[in-house]
């Protein structure tokens, strides 16, 4: 072996606890954040005036013209 390689390995046997736990943090935050973006939305609750009136219900459900 050269002598960075086992530098690094020397280091990596040093420091495997902080190396395991910042791998287990940045899991962490990727998971988070995967799971937010998946999130399913809430419903939307509409009023009798925004159902009748076609404009405020497009408005209402973000639908846009083609």
């Amino acid at each position: 072996m050269s002598l960075w390689t086992f530098k690094v390995l020397c280091y990596l046997k040093r420091h495997k606890i902080l190396i395991g736990g910042l791998i287990l943090i940045i899991l962490a935050i990727v998971g988070v954040s995967i799971y937010k973006s998946h999130q399913v939305k809430k419903p939307v609750l509409l009023k009798q005036e925004q159902v009748k009136d076609p404009v405020k219900l497009a408005n209402a459900i973000h639908i846009t013209k083609a």
